[in-house]
């Protein structure tokens, strides 16, 4: 899962390929039908979000020595949100499966019928998004808002200041006589927000990862792990880099300067330079975006819109590129980054942000 080239030169996250190898033993049981699981409902909320929570849901499972499973009907489709778009599509019907393992490599070597069993379905008249539920009555339901991490009294000074939340051990207890769980995410700031699983914990304690950081370095670890494109989907990435074709460049979001630049030629002006639509010459774009592409010394923003708005006040588009000036010009004192041109790789759901 690591390429060793990455690990020679040292461009890997600390702890990647030890970690990797942890979780990806506890995936892989030598015997299914010997296995302890955990089965996750899902989370009916944004992309994000949703890979966020399956990411809490395999450190509770790494913690508690239990192989987690995907909800084999896919994604939920609840009240007034749906998330069947990520797999009612073209893509994952030509697999024949309904779960987000249409894009990546299986999460283990067991399957949810080993998991789940036969179904045991109680009621015809239930809603769709409570099939897993009403099919599978008889496998308990571990709610994650029922619970709250325990914390030690006092830090062990083995830990460098890090404080590890452990899971209750009444639930431990309870969880001793279930062979499989469903569980269901509902107050994510409760049993799976802070949670270090218990194998891993030793990775961090000789770690250069500062202590108030090191939930975030187990989500940069859960998500690799979780999202590792499986052999269609790298196919499909290929053919979208190389066919030019199914791209019209002028389409594209591509914004490659910061400050004066940007404010000499206008945004406008700055995006029909790039997209190629003053002179039409494409292939010159292509050329051109490519280029930037490929460039690794680069300012990475993402400026989030979409439903973003629901949560939280929207932070200006300029603030983001003051932002990201100040990175660059910090890089150029350390000595980071070459060059005179100073280049953004920008994201965003929104085509307004390069206008």
């Amino acid at each position: 899962m690591v390429h060793n080239q990455d690990v020679k030169k040292g461009e890997i996250l600390y702890g990647l390929e030890e970690a990797m190898s942890i979780i990806w033993k506890n995936q892989h049981p030598a015997e299914c039908e010997k296995a302890k699981f955990i089965v996750s409902y899902g989370w009916p909320q944004g992309y994000g979000s949703e890979m966020h929570m399956l990411g809490a849901g395999l450190a509770l499972a790494l913690d508690l020595g239990r192989v987690l499973l995907s909800n084999p009907d896919g994604p939920l489709t609840e009240k007034l949100r749906s998330n069947a778009w990520q797999t009612q599509n073209p893509h994952c019907f030509s697999q024949n499966t309904s779960t987000l393992e249409c894009y990546y490599e299986p999460w283990s070597n067991c399957s949810a019928q080993q998991a789940l069993g036969p179904p045991q379905m109680v009621s015809d008249h239930v809603s769709a998004f409570r099939s897993l539920l009403s099919r599978y009555p008889h496998i308990w339901q571990l709610d994650d808002g029922n619970y709250s991490l325990s914390y030690p009294g006092q830090v062990n000074s083995s830990d460098r200041g890090f404080i590890f939340g452990d899971v209750p051990s009444a639930l431990e207890h309870t969880l001793q006589s279930h062979r499989t769980v469903i569980l269901i995410h509902r107050q994510f700031r409760q049993l799976s927000a802070v949670l270090i699983p218990r194998p891993v914990r030793p990775l961090l304690r000789c770690s250069p990862v500062l202590p108030s950081r090191a939930f975030y370095w187990w989500r940069a670890i859960s998500i690799t792990y979780l999202i590792r494109p499986n052999a269609v989907t790298l196919s499909a990435l290929r053919g979208l880099r190389t066919n030019h074709n199914n791209l019209r460049c002028s389409d594209t979001i591509a914004s490659s300067v910061i400050g004066s630049e940007l404010k000499e030629t206008g945004k406008r002006e700055r995006y029909d330079s790039l997209s190629g639509r003053e002179s039409g010459r494409e292939s010159d774009c292509y050329a051109r975006l490519q280029e930037r592409v490929s460039d690794r010394q680069c300012v990475a923003v993402y400026v989030r819109r979409g439903d973003k708005h629901v949560e939280m006040q929207m932070i200006p588009t300029v603030q983001y590129l003051e932002t990201a000036a100040s990175l660059w010009r910090n890089m150029t004192a350390e000595g980071a980054v070459t060059g005179a041109n100073p280049t953004i790789f920008l994201a965003s759901e929104d085509p307004r942000v390069v206008w």
